[in-house]
């Protein structure tokens, strides 16, 4: 939050951005709200009384709000509790009183205003300058629905004290006596509940697929024992919803992440705390990923998440100037003691070992059509697999252990075949003791090969004036 406050200012500051009154806005995060109470052990919540209603209406939008009973004809002069904006007009009124102070020791949500201290010393002067501001604007709190001077305080359906955050008991109470849904409508109910308070529940969109798929279109509604177990599931670990603790600074965060067939999720941590879970069903395309790469994104998310409410700017490149020459490629061949060849178009001969795999391939592809049918392409994957882990005769290895120099742990393998743990000179002496082996292997089959050829090649003698055929691409 005081990053957001120093980008508004410094946009605002260069005319960037400036004050909206659009219809259309972002709404706010709550888990934002919560991670800036860190280290605070004091507070006071006040509660605004009908909050709507001490927001008069224009004169000319009141006719609007008429509405008619048997006892008379009535419209409302102030905001009444319905309409679809109310909120989000009201948010804006009390964000603008309160802007001063928003988020440095304040936080308001709709009618709600929480004040936070580090001590009873700072909390009495920070609440002295609430009351006053609340008094000049006219707005009255409810005492009867206020606290003051609390170690924890009940706020937007959590408990919240010095530095840790859990589910109200008054929510849990209500998760308890929850019946099981019977409609699509009653599902999406409880998910709403239920993923209010996500971040305490290890595995939640795992856990809560089953139900998840109830609320599709188009598709029948059926409650069965894997959906009564979600919900079970679910609500036993509302009811029993671990303790987090709120974040301290902006180190020592350490992400915990694993992956399936069925979803990624993650654990973030600080000094051995939970801060808080976190996971998510896979996408349709992601369901083709390795269990590495869903790790990796797994950790992407969480990592994201949690440097969006760090203080501290994170490190970046800020610029880098780059000159662009016109002969840089042939610049960097020439570095490289490579050239460029181009193919010719329609002529495979051009790229003979490309063309050769292929072909390999195709044959692979060939030879399994009656399994595969007409879905051979998805099994691409498979025959890729399958050649670079064939033994060549040429090389007298797989191109996969030539390439790593180690071979391939297929899940077959798994159990026979073990990573060498090689650092420093000794894996260099070993990696090019490999490649000296392939290239003398190489020349070997290179020859074997020519001899082959040479076989059915008779020596060509030209004379003056006969007509060959000219190669006239490199």
């Amino acid at each position: 939050m005081k990053e957001l406050s120093e980008q508004l200012r410094e946009l605002s500051e260069k005319g960037f951005i400036r004050p909206s009154s659009s219809p259309w806005e972002a709404p706010i995060l709550i888990d934002d709200l919560f991670d800036q109470l860190q280290g605070f052990s004091v507070y006071s919540k006040i509660d605004l009384w009908s909050g709507y209603h001490q927001l008069c209406i224009r004169e000319e939008d009141i006719p609007i709000t008429a509405f008619r009973t048997r006892y008379g004809h009535y419209e409302f002069q102030v905001m009444p509790f319905g309409l679809t904006n109310a909120p989000a007009v009201f948010v804006d009124l009390m964000n603008r009183v309160c802007k001063p102070y928003l988020d440095k020791f304040v936080i308001v949500f709709i009618d709600d205003i929480l004040i936070y201290s580090k001590n009873k010393e700072e909390h009495g002067e920070h609440l002295k300058a609430i009351l006053n501001l609340l008094r000049s604007e006219k707005l009255y709190a409810k005492f009867t629905k206020c606290d003051f001077w609390i170690n924890s305080v009940q706020f937007l359906g959590h408990v919240i004290d010095s530095n840790r955050v859990y589910v109200d008991p008054a929510k849990i109470k209500a998760i308890k006596n929850w019946t099981a849904p019977t409609t699509p409508t009653e599902v999406r109910q409880f998910l709403g509940l239920a993923g209010y308070y996500r971040r305490f529940i290890q595995e939640f969109s795992l856990i809560s697929k089953p139900l998840t798929k109830l609320t599709q279109k188009n598709k029948p509604y059926m409650w069965g024992d894997d959906k009564e177990e979600a919900f079970q599931t679910l609500k036993l670990k509302l009811c029993s919803a671990p303790i987090l603790s709120l974040p301290e600074g902006s180190e020592d965060f350490v992400v915990y992440c694993d992956a399936s067939l069925k979803g990624c999720r993650a654990i973030l941590m600080q000094r051995e705390k939970v801060i808080a879970y976190a996971s998510r069903q896979l996408r349709k395309n992601e369901e083709n990923y390795m269990t590495h790469d869903l790790e990796l994104g797994a950790v992407a998310n969480v990592v994201a998440d949690a440097l969006s409410r760090k203080d501290k700017e994170p490190m970046r490149v800020r610029a880098l100037v780059v000159t662009v020459h016109n002969n840089l490629p042939k610049s960097l061949q020439k570095s490289l003691g490579t050239n460029l060849d181009l193919s010719t178009a329609y002529h495979p001969q051009t790229v003979g070992q490309s063309e050769r795999t292929i072909q390999t391939l195709k044959d692979m592809l060939r030879a399994c059509v009656i399994d595969f049918g007409s879905s051979w392409d998805k099994h691409l994957p498979l025959a890729e697999f399958s050649y670079n882990n064939s033994y060549h005769a040429s090389i007298k290895a797989a191109p996969f252990e030539a390439l790593y120099g180690r071979k391939c742990r297929s899940p077959v393998r798994w159990s026979v075949v073990g990573d060498a743990q090689l650092m420093g000179p000794e894996m260099i002496r070993e990696t090019t003791e490999m490649i000296v082996q392939k290239k003398n292997r190489l020349l070997a089959a290179r020859s074997r090969q020519k001899s082959y050829a040479d076989v059915r090649r008779k020596p060509l003698e030209f004379k003056v004036g006969d007509k060959v055929m000219l190669k006239v691409s490199p």
